[in-house]
């Protein structure tokens, strides 16, 4: 079972994909239809997800599809395993202290 996804890495993992989506904006042109579309599928899917594999799931297909979000896939995933050492290390640091002062 996949780790739940909190509202601060939703909203981190939406800052990272608006931040690949505005630098492309500035450099190329998405019609009005497709600049909706992506938007919508962004929020749809990170929104509504429930696990970190949901959202790496979506962001492998999405960045596939529209390359440009590549990086932000890369840094997601960064972040996900990122956090996801970080509670491994404070589970490590909790059980020592609590065996030291048993």
């Amino acid at each position: 079972m996949s780790a739940k996804l909190t509202e601060e890495e939703k909203n981190q993992i939406f800052d990272l994909l608006a931040d690949s989506y505005l630098y492309y904006l500035e450099y190329h042109d998405l019609g009005r239809f497709e600049r909706k579309h992506l938007a919508r599928k962004i929020l749809d899917n990170v929104g509504k997800a429930q696990s970190i594999d949901e959202v790496c799931q979506f962001i492998d297909q999405f960045a596939k599809k529209y390359t440009f979000f590549s990086n932000a896939a890369v840094k997601v995933k960064a972040m996900i395993k990122s956090e996801q050492e970080q509670q491994v290390i404070n589970k490590l640091r909790s059980f020592i202290t609590n065996y030291q002062s048993a």
